[in-house]
């Protein structure tokens, strides 16, 4: 599964991270519906990350996806843009 072909519904995180980069402490034990494109519903575990970038330092909480065509995708409220950066 492709993270384009994600539609998270709008309350949910809106954040996915790879599944292979989550050690077991960072599970929540929660989880999140979300809606593919094709209209299935899946639930997904949400997990509490670190990201450290120019853009971006601190902790967020995401779905945990098997297969994502990046490591970390998402907004994160707070995290600067890039003609900010610059």
């Amino acid at each position: 599964m492709e993270l384009k072909s994600l539609l998270c519904n709008i309350l949910s995180l809106r954040r996915v991270v790879k599944t292979e980069l989550i050690r077991p402490e960072q599970m929540t034990g929660s989880y999140e519906l979300c809606m593919l494109i094709d209209g299935v519903v899946k639930q997904f575990p949400t997990v509490t990350i670190e990201i450290v970038t120019p853009f971006y330092k601190g902790h967020a909480e995401a779905l945990c996806v098997d297969n994502t065509v990046q490591e970390v995708i998402g907004n994160i409220p707070g995290a600067l843009e890039l003609r900010q950066h610059a």
